[in-house]
């Protein structure tokens, strides 16, 4: 069986030159504002409040939603006006 040989080009011999191509420089994109997300209805015009509470006030306080039927959103309301109430400040629901 005879061998094949493939023909490549030699590493000793030097490639020929590539010729210039002339390019357009790149110009940035105008800045575009941030995609908004999708807002709920019943959020819009509101912002965010954020507490940590420990273990067993987060169990109580869902045990309290439960018990008169609210939701824990209806219960943090209620608690931010009351501290607004004992403040003499007014209520936002």
């Amino acid at each position: 069986m005879a061998v094949r040989h493939r023909t490549r080009p030699s590493l000793l011999t030097k490639a020929p030159e590539p010729t210039p191509v002339a390019v357009e420089p790149i110009t940035p994109a105008p800045a575009q504002p941030p995609a908004k997300w999708a807002v709920a209805s019943t959020r819009v015009g509101k912002r965010t409040v954020v507490a940590w509470l420990d273990q067993a006030a987060f169990v109580q306080f869902g045990v309290i939603a439960r018990e008169e039927g609210k939701t824990i959103q209806a219960l943090l309301v209620e608690a931010v006006n009351n501290v607004f109430a004992s403040r003499g400040k007014p209520r936002y629901d």
